[in-house]
């Protein structure tokens, strides 16, 4: 991790070389990639326990259906 003292200087450097609104540009485009890419993970995260979820009930029901479908209705 870059200490205070460098990344300081570092900032400088790349607004003198690039200018500050660019500077400015590059690290909200930076923390906002940051936050879309946890975003999409977390929503990775949870399509997998709905497919997980879903398998089971699909599970659960064909194994009911195959036991009920043994009985027949003679009513």
């Amino acid at each position: 991790m870059i200490n205070g003292d460098s990344e300081l200087a570092l900032y400088a450097q790349l607004i003198a070389n690039v200018g500050f609104p660019i500077v400015v540009a590059a690290i909200l485009l930076n923390r906002l990639l940051n936050g879309f890419n946890k975003r999409l993970d977390t929503l990775a995260q949870k399509m997998e326990e709905l497919i997980a979820a879903i398998h089971q009930l699909a599970t659960k029901e064909r194994d009911a259906g195959g036991k009920s479908q043994g009985k027949k209705n003679t009513s």
